[in-house]
């Protein structure tokens, strides 16, 4: 999702971009990102591709396949080539140069606009001009990046000492556990300018709960989908809060949905103690008049 609202998606036809409510085909693959300029990143027949102003730029790599994850407004990209064996590397593309930036795990990279690269390891790690960082962990084994904002602020999932795991949130050389809505498990998904932070997390009861961090206290997104629904997971948020999420029905049935401030009342993040969680005011209907019900939506 960009600064403007716009979220890149796929379906069988190919690649949508969801604009004003509506649905857009672009091109054939698969899209992965959109920057504020509407580049879209993807892949189509085993290559990773930029798009831009209506031109696919092909970024295949040495590898058999290769796969773009993210960009960033500068239209540098990031992703992975596959090499056989089960081998993973990421790369940077960027103005037509490919960087190798070594042993990709899992796939994962996230970019920002500095072209700092949040990657997977056995921690979480970041890249920038060449060298590696680790980021640690909340006192367990393991900890997994999901997103990363331009100040260099990274967030995911962590395993704690106990061994639950938690989100976090990194900035500025320290690890900050989020906490849980009172269950044993929370991941971060996304992190704004701001500091925002949304994700996932059990509740006391263990059910998953989207979630919103910000100013040391994490709240339950509670909006009210009625009895169809029931809202699970927050995935992205930007630096207008708008945040985009999903919730899940009977029958296999899903939605994705896009929360904007101007059309909700404001969640309540400054009450409270640090490090609770606590329940925000209810949003109501309001907040969903942008939701699609027609299935499984791709919003990552």
């Amino acid at each position: 999702m960009n600064e403007g609202g716009e979220v890149v998606g796929g379906a069988a036809e190919g690649v949508y971009v969801w604009r004003n409510g509506e649905p857009s085909f672009i091109l054939p693959g698969t899209g992965v990102a959109i920057n504020s300029f509407a580049d879209i990143a993807g892949t189509f027949g085993g290559d990773a591709f930029l798009w831009r102003s209506g031109t696919r730029f092909d970024l295949a790599g040495p590898g058999l396949r290769s796969f773009a994850v993210d960009l960033n407004d500068a239209g540098w990209v990031v992703g992975f080539d596959e090499l056989g064996g089960g081998v993973l590397r990421g790369f940077l593309w960027r103005s037509g140069e490919r960087i190798d930036l070594g042993p990709a795990g899992e796939g994962f990279l996230r970019l920002n606009e500095r072209g700092q690269v949040a990657l997977r390891g056995e921690h979480a790690l970041v890249w920038e001009d060449g060298i590696l960082r680790d980021l640690g962990t909340l006192g367990g084994r393991s900890s997994d990046p999901t997103a990363i904002n331009d100040r260099g602020w990274v967030v995911g999932t962590s395993e704690t000492a106990s061994g639950d795991f938690h989100a976090f949130l990194w900035r500025e050389g320290t690890m900050i556990d989020l906490g849980t809505l009172g269950g044993r498990f929370s991941g971060a998904k996304d992190v704004n300018e701001r500091g925002q932070v949304v994700g996932l997390s059990e509740d006391a009861s263990g059910r998953p709960r989207a979630f919103l961090w910000a100013n040391g206290v994490m709240v339950q997104l509670p909006v009210d989908l009625g009895p169809a629904f029931s809202l699970y997971e927050a995935l992205l948020v930007n630096d207008r809060g708008v945040i985009a999420g999903r919730a899940a029905g009977g029958d296999g049935l899903s939605a994705s949905l896009l929360f904007r401030p101007e059309r909700c009342p404001q969640v309540d993040v400054d009450a409270g103690t640090p490090g609770n969680a606590g329940v925000a005011p209810d949003a109501g209907l309001a907040c969903d008049e942008e939701r699609n019900d027609n299935g499984p939506n791709r919003l990552d």
